[in-house]
């Protein structure tokens, strides 16, 4: 249970935090290259990575970031994206691992898209 957690928040961090990128830049897209509002139809055009699993109101690629596999997910709400983030997509024996991960992505989207406006961990 305590892994579940300290993973569900990492997982939370790194939404938080791409959504924070996304936010600090002048870009013409939300995230990736999708905005929000998008279909999910517009989203698939998008994207060029293997779909690991959809379903009515949720799309997830697989996505490669630095060394690291990551999901990379969108989400709909009467066919209208609302939320996207990553995803782990490995496990860890040590969860310091995890936390490992996330700083590494960090690095790489810092790098790519500047340092976000805030930057909170909960």
């Amino acid at each position: 249970m305590k892994k579940r957690l300290i993973i569900l928040g990492i997982l939370v961090c790194i939404f938080l935090f791409s959504s924070i990128i996304a936010l600090s830049n002048d870009v013409k897209y939300d995230f990736r290259k999708t905005n929000w509002g998008m279909s999910k139809e517009q989203v698939k055009t998008t994207e060029k990575n293997e779909i690991a699993f959809e379903d009515e109101e949720e799309i997830c690629y697989k996505v490669k970031i630095g060394e690291n596999n990551f999901l990379c997910g969108y989400i709909f709400l009467e066919n209208k994206l609302y939320r996207s983030g990553y995803l782990f997509n490995e496990t860890h024996t040590n969860e310091n691992d995890y936390i490992d991960d996330y700083e590494k992505l960090k690095a790489i989207l810092i790098d790519k898209y500047g340092k976000p406006k805030t930057d909170k961990i909960e």
